[in-house]
């Protein structure tokens, strides 16, 4: 008997990353570093080489993993197996995910002798903290690329369709190649992403030979674009020949329900503010169509019944996002997790298979955060004010500054600890004032004094909150008590306007001209100057219920309202309505139609820079460049919005089947097909007012 195994470990250090085997897990976990457990074995009855395992599992097979400092999921990842003898392991399925993806059955298992030889690798690149950043705008990629071969003696095993014995003297042959693709490009916004849009696909290429011959190919993907304005998912696949069904197989397609937690069983540490995702099969509660492996359509529908993150058997009240898929939910506890306990996340849910209930499946996973937050991230910011990275802060326009949180952080602000606030305003050049700061623990909400006449115009600020901590030299007994240097919690960057308020800067806008589109005489606009240009909030660009301009009309007074032209034709025919029955649907291509269905000429005017002007976002580059900005003239045109989505939008206006309000008649809608036109703005005279919100949706001018 000769029998003998081998373990290899590798880690290596730089700067930025630590590359090491991966079949610990990652960085500190017990065994950190192995790359390669294999076994030896001969003897008379029995040989194999067995270097890895075919299964996925963490710890199975012989990799190496690449990771960045201060992270526990590896960028990138390279795993394989090899086996020959007499103990290999069977064929594995396809990865969950890919599966998932591709809306495919999972191919059942053929149980060999264990004589034969397989093999297989993957590679992973990207993980859920890989993103790459541009200004305000950032991109995420997760590439999977992998194989397995697998030819194995299954003796006398009979395919019960074909009444054969499979393959050649029973060696039979399988094989199988797959790719997977997640991708993202949004913008981050308050220290919130928004995607512009998400996609995933996949694809996949199984094959099993000879006698029988059986190929199946798949792609599929999902896409949501604009925050899931439009979104959709694509299928294709194709089968060739026929595949070997053994006696006595169960024909049940995978009724697996749960693919998977994140953050994993065990983990150990996991970042406090951590959001647990979990990961469905198949789109919670909305049916899908899967052919079985007889070919016929059955309808799978899973019912999640029970989500939380627990500690001590205690659920945290959390809040529930789910992805346009319905495949993905993320839970949001409202309170940051404590340091250093361990929690548990529990999910049950069922299966349902033409309407009839098929499965259940609890999965309890167990991890451990790590140490508390020393500050407050930008994630956990819903809105603040000044802004982060904001262009335009009139300093007169209030006295009081604010920051919005998303979820409660109690061990770096709580009144129990005694704990003083303040904010430091740093100007580029050194100037520095301090402000008394409060925290709201029921809001979540923390707010200071601004003194608007002590900060100066057109320059950019350090916004640092500091806490004080109070601390006795003596171990906490009764003594003189001393005070540490103030802690910075949290940091942002701002510039001050030229204007001290946001009516100050529109007194100085100057009318270059105004009037009709040409081509319908119907969209009205007016073009204006000015030396400080508008910042990408104040537009809503970056998020577009967010924006700090709204308009209101007051067209409803003008005489172009009442009378139209003079002709009893045009009296009176300014309302649009929507029918009710495509008010859903068209809401789906227009958002800001509001929820009665009612189109009113002047309510929304879009602003529009007459030229491309880069507005960044403040940031640390531009307070220590000691940034200011100079006297250039700025254009922005000033467009109906509402009746330029009627007049201009062909595929709307086939949708809506618009009625018009005349005078008090009873309307009914229009035929998809009718002429709807809309009466010009022919000496028309009206007047808009522009307003000024701050975050929070909080009025302030105009």
């Amino acid at each position: 008997v000769l029998h003998g195994d081998l373990e290899v470990y590798l880690v290596a250090n730089s700067k930025n990353y630590t590359l090491m085997g991966s079949m610990s897990g990652g960085p500190g976990k017990p065994g950190a570093g192995k790359m390669v457990d294999a076994e030896f074995h001969f003897d008379s009855e029995k040989w194999y080489i067995i270097i890895g395992r075919a299964d996925r599992s963490i710890g199975k097979r012989c990799g190496v993993a690449l990771y960045k400092k201060g992270k526990t999921s590896p960028y990138m990842k390279l795993d394989a197996y090899f086996q020959l003898g007499t103990q290999i392991d069977d064929m594995p399925p396809l990865p969950d995910k890919v599966r998932g993806l591709l809306k495919l059955s999972r191919s059942h298992q053929l149980t060999g002798t264990g004589n034969g030889v397989a093999f297989g690798a993957s590679v992973a690149i990207g993980d859920a903290d890989s993103r790459f950043e541009w200004h305000s705008f950032y991109a995420k990629l997760y590439l999977e690329l992998g194989f397995d071969v697998n030819l194995q003696d299954y003796g006398m095993t009979e395919c019960a369709n074909t009444g054969k014995r499979i393959g050649i003297n029973g060696w039979y042959a399988m094989g199988q190649a797959y790719a997977y693709i997640e991708a993202s490009v949004g913008i981050t916004y308050k220290g919130n992403d928004y995607s512009i849009f998400d996609i995933a696909g996949a694809a996949s290429l199984e094959a099993r030979l000879p006698n029988p011959l059986w190929m199946r190919g798949a792609f599929g993907g999902r896409y949501s674009i604009l925050w899931g304005l439009v979104s959709g998912t694509c299928n294709f696949q194709f089968e060739l020949g026929e595949r070997c069904i053994p006696l006595n197989y169960d024909t049940d397609i995978n009724k697996k329900i749960i693919v998977g937690i994140n953050p994993g069983d065990g983990a150990n540490p996991v970042a406090v503010n951590k959001m647990p995702k979990v990961y469905f099969n198949y789109p919670v509660d909305k049916s899908v169509k899967i052919k079985d492996l007889n070919g016929i359509e059955k309808s799978y529908r899973i019912s999640c019944t029970t989500k939380g993150v627990f500690q001590n058997e205690t659920m945290e009240i959390s809040d529930y996002q789910w992805s346009a898929s319905k495949t993905e939910l993320t839970i949001v506890p409202r309170e940051i997790l404590q340091p250093n306990t361990e929690y548990k996340v529990v999910v049950a849910a069922k299966l349902y298979i033409d309407g009839n209930e098929e499965a259940d499946e609890d999965t309890v996973i167990t991890f451990v955060t790590g140490n508390v937050l020393e500050e407050i991230p930008a994630s956990n910011v819903e809105y603040a004010y000044p802004m982060a990275g904001q262009f335009n802060f009139y300093k007169n326009e209030t006295d009081r500054g604010y920051i919005k949180l998303k979820r409660e952080q109690k061990d770096l602000l709580s009144d129990s600890y005694g704990n003083d606030l303040s904010v430091e305003l740093t100007s580029a050049d050194g100037d520095i004032r301090t402000f008394d700061a409060t925290y709201d623990e029921g809001d979540r909400q923390i707010s200071f004094d601004i003194d608007g006449n002590a900060l100066q115009s057109n320059t950019v600020y350090k916004l640092e909150l500091k806490r004080m901590e109070s601390y006795s030299p003596f171990g906490g007994k009764s003594g003189t008590s001393s005070s540490k240097p103030p802690k910075v919690i949290y940091t942002s960057y701002f510039r001050t306007s030229k204007y001290n308020t946001f009516l100050e800067k529109i007194n100085y806008i100057n009318e270059h001209n105004s009037g009709t589109n040409e081509n319908d005489n119907k969209t009205l606009y007016f073009d204006i100057g000015i030396d400080e240009p508008f910042d990408n909030t104040e537009l809503g660009k970056n998020l577009a219920d967010a924006k700090s301009i709204r308009t209101v009309s007051n067209i409803k007074y003008s005489d172009w309202y009442k009378n139209g032209d003079g002709s009893e034709e045009s009296r009176g025919v300014r309302v649009i309505y929507l029918c009710e029955e495509m008010l859903d649907e068209i809401k789906k291509i227009r958002p800001q139609i509001n929820e009665t269905g009612k189109l009113f000429p002047g309510e929304e005017i879009s602003i529009k820079a007459l030229g491309e002007y880069e507005i960044d976002m403040i940031t640390n580059k531009e307070f220590e460049n000691n940034f200011k900005l100079f006297g250039n003239q700025y254009s922005y045109r000033f467009t109906d919005k509402v009746l330029g989505i009627i007049n201009n939008d062909i595929e709307l206006a086939q949708k809506a089947f618009i009625k018009q309000d005349r005078w008090g008649e009873e309307q009914t809608c229009a035929d998809e097909n009718a002429n709807f036109e809309y009466p010009s703005y022919s000496n028309a005279v009206f007047k808009s007012k522009l307003k000024y919100y701050r975050p929070g949706n909080i009025y302030s001018s105009g």
